[in-house]
């Protein structure tokens, strides 16, 4: 089970208490459990009220009532995360986006699970741009036993950049036993085209799934982010296009990039054509023959 970032006490709810307790069974029942940012939350014990938790392992976020904000930081290995994820320098620098700085909770039965590496550095609170010390020896990756199954999180996003994906793969390894191979798209099939989609709808995602990503032509990254990757060469906006992502699409334009806009009502046609250079289609079926071009 792979839980991702986004935010912790919606994916729980959307999950609801027989969700919840499913994922608990799954874990405990022997199954393995990858967590990162909100995903990293979802494992820990709630700290806060109205802040649900599946509550799986012994430690907790310290939730501040400020946003940390975003920003790169160091991390410090400990010797269990060294040998847990075959890491081969002590510190590293990974993106952090919001995430929890983990500290112990209470005791849980029959769990065995570890830090494996603590902030070694600060992050920028952006609200008040002043260094934030309080995440200094926290907890920021963890792994360890839960019952009869395994779980490792991440609370910063080593996803986020090329130069740490060996931590995600370490991380993969330490709970599977085997190390995946690199993202597709780092060496793909000549002609290919790398595409960055957001599925927006239940249609969208029924064409992401029946059509794009099978289709030999494309290999597919869903998505909202269009600049984490320089290797995607294009993107598919799938609902309106708000005004403050304008900018933004059309700098991804000017450097070569291709944006594909699915423009289906009246208002997302007259909000797509504020894209200079995009490439706007009427339904789904046109995605594919649009990113061909």
């Amino acid at each position: 089970m792979i839980q991702p970032g986004g935010g912790c006490t919606k994916q729980y709810k959307a999950l609801g208490e027989k969700g919840a307790e499913a994922l608990k069974r799954f874990v405990r029942d022997g199954g393995k459990y990858y967590g990162v940012c909100a995903g990293a939350f979802m494992a820990m014990q709630q700290s806060r009220k109205d802040y649900p938790r599946l509550g799986l392992i012994p430690f907790k976020g310290d939730d501040p009532e400020h946003y940390r904000g975003d920003a790169p930081i160091k991390v410090e290995f400990t010797e269990d995360g060294m040998e847990a994820l075959g890491a081969t320098n002590k510190t590293r620098t990974v993106i952090y986006f919001g995430g929890p700085a983990a500290v112990p909770g209470e005791p849980v039965d029959d769990a065995d699970v570890k830090v494996f590496g603590k902030y070694a550095g600060r992050t920028i609170n952006t609200k008040q741009p002043e260094p934030v010390e309080e995440m200094l020896g926290k907890g920021a990756f963890l792994g360890g036993r839960v019952g009869k199954g395994k779980l490792f999180v991440s609370c910063p996003h080593p996803e986020k950049e090329e130069c740490t994906f060996d931590i995600v793969r370490g991380g993969m390894k330490y709970l599977t036993g085997v190390e995946p191979s690199a993202a597709p798209s780092l060496d793909r099939v000549r002609g290919t085209v790398s595409v960055r989609y957001h599925a927006s709808d239940k249609a969208s995602v029924q064409y992401l799934l029946d059509t794009l990503i099978p289709d030999r032509h494309f290999d597919v990254w869903p998505g909202k982010e269009w600049g984490d990757m320089a290797h995607v060469d294009a993107y598919v906006v799938t609902d309106e296009v708000k005004k403050s992502s304008v900018a933004a699409l059309e700098d991804y334009i000017s450097r070569g990039g291709r944006v594909v806009i699915v423009a289906d009502t009246p208002a997302e046609r007259k909000a797509a054509k504020s894209v200079k250079g995009a490439i706007v289609v009427d339904s789904y079926g046109k995605v594919a023959d649009a990113l061909l071009k």
